[in-house]
């Protein structure tokens, strides 16, 4: 198998074939992943941006070079690294393939829809990686094995359904190790690029809603872009999900983009989850094995739960194309909320797009009690993406402002009534999946802190739900001090309290994008 290293490489000793590991925009027009050619090479020299270049190197091009690596160490450090930006890399290469213009033009244009849709399998590979085939026929074969016995004697479901769930499982942990070897976005990365995503979002709605026929590469592109970007780093993917509270652009837009945020982020946490739970099952649990590694979701249908969260307020969007988060709905309008699920559900048939994925945009409203609309549906009766979204338009709608809930409140008073009075509405699993995620203090929570200092959530300490990493910005009077990241799990330091994002703006005088940095 094809090693790869990460260097600093002097310009004069660029070689074809190298993969550019920085950008060069704006001085020599080369992005990051760019494969480099001889005509690269020549501008990068004549213009020489800078004296050393950060690269990737296959190992047998490095071999051809004579490049040495000094220790067994650097040489599996870079090996780590090489492999995981690389994919980064290869994935901002078939970004450019098209072309933002021809990319949002294959919403309508059917030869660039076969080509995007192309890329996006191509994508999907590189996010997997060579190491995924193995990984699930070891999956598959350890678990036949451990359940081969139980599986004659256990009549649970027939044989072939068994090993049908079996596969699944192993490819839903073949998956999430390869989205951990992701080399992620860092946080203000990221948190730029999700202006790309809303922008491509709402362009997706208007064209679902005004074009005769539309095809659905572009937005599985959108969802497995998102993946590629967030990876394993869930954290970074809640503080892009708040990143959007501060959006100028249509209300659904953000709200269908924070929507899919938090149901991708819950979901591979769940998936995580269930995968380590069943590790530990005994050969005669079969049964449990069977019931719960149904949770759990491969990268296809991350994808599908990602295009159903982005479609499932489209009807807003036509009945209210100005709608805003302060909008008051009209007695006029109540039918729009009343049937919106129902419209929306008729506007996802008409897309190529997987049936449950359309059932899912009809029943985002159902609860697990049965109390839910417009069905009043039991989870019998869900599709396997409904649990998640359901609970992903519960938790945006509470913690962020809009036209449906009268009061924002803040991420940590929305888990305590996840926890308590809501607590029979949601799927117990999805909800402390949410929370593994997120913590009990979610990312992207202001808190108040025992020293008087004020801070912004930022990471989970998975050992302590209640002790995360708290990124202070803000005395007491909401004067800017000089940023510190404390880890409440080795400081005295506790969380005296949650406090609204409404208190900190109204607080704060400026803007504060200065804590995605």
């Amino acid at each position: 198998m094809e090693g790869f290293s990460h260097l600093s490489v002097p310009i004069a000793e660029l070689r074809e074939g190298m993969v550019l590991n920085q950008d060069l925009t704006h001085t020599v027009g080369l992005r990051q992943g760019r494969v480099l050619t001889t005509i690269d090479i020549k501008r990068i020299r004549e213009l020489r941006p800078v004296p050393i270049l950060q690269v990737v190197i296959s190992h047998s091009l490095r071999s051809q070079m004579n490049i040495q690596i000094s220790d067994d160490e650097s040489r599996r450090r870079g090996n780590e690294q090489g492999k995981e930006a690389l994919k980064s890399l290869q994935i901002e290469h078939y970004r450019e393939v098209l072309g933002e213009t021809d990319t949002r033009k294959a919403l309508e244009d059917k030869s660039l829809d076969v080509t995007l849709r192309s890329l996006v399998e191509k994508k999907k590979s590189v996010i997997r990686g060579e190491e995924n085939i193995t990984a699930y026929q070891n999956y598959k074969t350890a678990n036949i094995d451990k359940y081969i016995n139980s599986a004659k004697t256990v009549q649970t479901t027939a044989p072939k359904d068994t090993i049908n769930i079996i596969e699944h499982y192993a490819q839903s942990h073949a998956d999430m190790e390869s989205l951990s070897s992701v080399d992620a976005l860092d946080t203000k990365k990221i948190v730029v690029r999700s202006d790309t995503y809303e922008v491509d979002t709402e362009h997706f709605l208007d064209a679902v809603l005004n074009k005769k026929s539309v095809y659905t590469a572009f937005v599985e592109n959108l969802v497995v872009d998102f993946l590629a970007d967030m990876g394993y780093e869930l954290a970074r993917g809640m503080l892009v999900f708040l990143s959007r509270n501060e959006s100028k652009r249509a209300f659904i837009s953000s709200h269908s983009l924070q929507v899919m945020i938090i149901s991708l982020v819950t979901a591979i946490e769940l998936t995580r989850m269930i995968n380590k739970k069943s590790e530990n099952l005994d050969s005669g649990d079969l049964s449990t094995f069977l019931s719960i590694s149904k949770k759990t979701f491969t990268l296809e249908e991350l994808v599908n739960l990602g295009i159903a969260a982005l479609l499932h307020d489209v009807e807003f969007r036509k009945q209210v194309p100005d709608l805003k988060a302060d909008s008051v709905f009209s007695m006029q309008q109540q039918s729009i909320i009343d049937l919106h699920t129902s419209n929306g559900y008729h506007i996802a048939k008409m897309l190529n797009i997987d049936f449950e994925v359309q059932r899912a945009v009809f029943q985002h409203h159902e609860r697990y009690d049965g109390s839910g609309y417009p069905s009043g549906l039991h989870p019998r009766f869900f599709t396997k993406y409904t649990p998640i979204l359901i609970f992903a338009e519960y938790y945006t709608e509470s913690v962020t402002k809009n036209p449906f809930f009268d009061r924002v409140l803040s991420p940590r008073d929305t888990v305590v009534r996840l926890l308590s009075a809501e607590r029979a509405k949601f799927d117990g699993d999805i909800t402390y999946a949410f929370l593994k995620a997120a913590s009990l203090f979610p990312v992207g929570g202001w808190v108040l802190l025992s020293d008087n200092r004020i801070g912004l959530v930022r990471a989970v300490n998975s050992e302590k739900l209640d002790k995360p990493t708290v990124g202070v910005y803000f005395d007491q009077a909401y004067n800017k001090i000089t940023p510190e990241e404390v880890n409440l799990m080795k400081s005295a330091i506790e969380i005296v309290k949650p406090l609204s994002w409404d208190i900190v703006r109204s607080a704060v005088k400026g803007p504060i994008d200065f804590i995605y940095h």
